[in-house]
């Protein structure tokens, strides 16, 4: 789904839940998963380490809405990261794109050095 097509307070078409993940993954991986994760089977590391990450920015989701899912699709944002920027400015100001680039600067740059 693209940013700008989101409502201000995103909400679940089944549930009617403000608490939605998100994760850069196809659809069919991500059913997969809540499928597996509901039914209590065991899941992979990989599948382990998704359904935390879709557990962290839904919380985001919940909290902050739409602005949530624009700084978590910043190059290299993880959701901490995002929580910050969050703090710092809840509303989709210019401010708050500042905050992003500033953290997708950030990202990078914690990216090369570690090459």
């Amino acid at each position: 789904m693209r940013a700008k097509d989101l409502p201000d307070r995103p909400t679940c078409p089944r549930c009617g839940s403000h608490a939605l993940g998100v994760l850069d993954e196809d659809e069919d991986v991500v059913y997969q998963l809540a499928e597996k994760a509901c039914e209590g089977a065991s899941l992979t590391r990989r599948e382990r380490r998704l359904l935390e990450r879709a557990l962290e920015t839904a919380e985001l989701m919940e909290r902050y809405g739409k602005a949530a899912f624009v700084a978590l699709c910043g190059r290299g944002i993880r959701p901490e990261e995002a929580e910050r920027v969050l703090a710092q400015e809840p509303k989709l100001t210019d401010r708050f794109y500042e905050l992003v680039m500033q953290a997708e600067r950030r990202a990078l740059l914690t990216r090369f050095r570690s090459m």
